[in-house]
């Protein structure tokens, strides 16, 4: 083995319920129910994807480009509030290829400015 690069949110990190607080929250706020099973829709999908089947499900009425400034703020005070979960395995395996002097690699779609913030908020996550 050469190297390994970890996809971060949901295989590192466990962000998919986090993602789903805030998405769900925000739509209420704006007076849309997004119910679990329309959410579930949406888990490992492009946020672009997403959003197009928010405006498919509510309509064209639907006031998308509030949406999306609301759920990165509830999404940020979840993180502050409650941390984010390692998912189970993760630090016994990255100790491992530490000690084995495996290079390693963090790779995601999440925007460049939210990638930090769940690796330092995590309760479980050790400087790599």
């Amino acid at each position: 083995m050469r190297a390994v690069v970890f996809d971060m949110d949901g295989l590192m990190l466990d962000t998919e319920p986090i993602y789903k607080i805030a998405w769900q929250a925000a739509s209420a706020e704006l007076g849309y129910v997004l119910d679990d099973a329309a959410y579930a829709r949406f888990v490992g999908r492009r946020t672009q994807d997403c959003e197009r089947d928010l405006v498919e499900r509510f309509g064209s009425g639907f006031p998308l480009d509030r949406f999306r400034a609301r759920w990165p703020p509830l999404w940020r005070a979840e993180v502050a509030a409650h941390g984010i979960r390692t998912k189970p395995g993760l630090l016994e395996l990255l100790a491992w290829l530490e000690q084995e002097g495996v290079p390693l690699a963090v790779a995601t779609s999440t925007e460049s400015d939210d990638v930090t913030r769940p690796l330092s908020h995590s309760p479980s996550t050790r400087s790599w």
